[in-house]
């Protein structure tokens, strides 16, 4: 501007700058009327959804999981009186929270089991390090050769990878799998041994015989300090079998 104070002309300051004429002339044109060169912050692009529809499309991919982002925006069309891209509607789900995911895979839960792990969960909750020292925690697991690995997408929110809307129940099934029994405590890992076929109440003790035992008197004898132990265990059938328990 100092140029144009002292009388150059425009077309001499576009020569000299290197910029298009049409920018110098808007550039004097905006120092004349507001007093400055600089242009004033524009406010931007207006929102395309208001709150209401931003709380509609939130419903609606809350009651929609598992459907792909193209129904959830022909879903949501139907709510708004504009057409929005699937681009815009992921845009905004993303500011909502939402994200789609592959869902966690965790074992079938019934509505009894449930409600069992969080009575076992609030009853131990006030369980410090002195307590938990002495638990064994045991149990056994197959592990199959041949899984399916293609995965169910679901939306959902940040806090929500367990939500039971959210991951895949699976269940154990048979044919090219093998078994092993474990266990593990404060100390460390135990014993992992094979099982070997369909295991019963009589292999399930002369297990603990021969692997568990042993490794815990091992526990005990190294540390005076212990007290009993408390084993932990499921309620398989080899488990609380009287033969077992006894």
């Amino acid at each position: 501007m100092e140029d144009y104070r002292c009388g150059v002309s425009g077309h001499v300051i576009s020569q000299k700058l290197g910029h298009a004429r049409r920018t110098v002339y808007d550039t004097i044109n905006r120092w004349k009327e507001t007093g400055s060169p600089i242009p004033e912050a524009r406010s931007g692009r207006s929102e395309m959804l208001s709150d209401r529809d931003k709380r509609a499309l939130d419903r609606i991919a809350n009651k929609n999981r598992e459907a792909p982002l193209a129904v959830l925006v022909e879903d949501f069309s139907h709510n708004i009186e504009t057409t929005i891209s699937t681009k815009t509607t992921a845009k905004y789900l993303h500011e909502l929270g939402w994200k789609s995911c592959f869902k966690c895979k965790k074992p079938l839960l019934t509505e009894s089991h449930a409600k069992t792990r969080l009575k076992w969960s609030r009853e131990h909750l006030q369980w410090a390090h002195p307590d938990w020292r002495y638990v064994i925690f045991t149990d056994e697991s197959k592990f199959a050769m041949h899984t399916a690995d293609s995965g169910q997408r679901v939306w959902r929110r940040a806090n929500e990878k367990y939500h039971k809307d959210c991951i895949a129940p699976t269940m154990k099934f048979g044919g090219g799998k093998v078994m092993f029994w474990g266990c593990f405590s404060w100390s460390g890992m135990g014993p992992l041994v094979r099982v070997d076929g369909n295991m019963d109440a009589k292999d399930y003790i002369e297990l603990l015989e021969e692997h568990y035992l042993p490794w815990a008197r091992t526990l005990i004898a190294e540390d005076d300090s212990y007290p009993s132990l408390i084993f932990q265990q499921d309620n398989a059938s080899v488990h609380t079998a009287k033969r077992t328990r006894r």
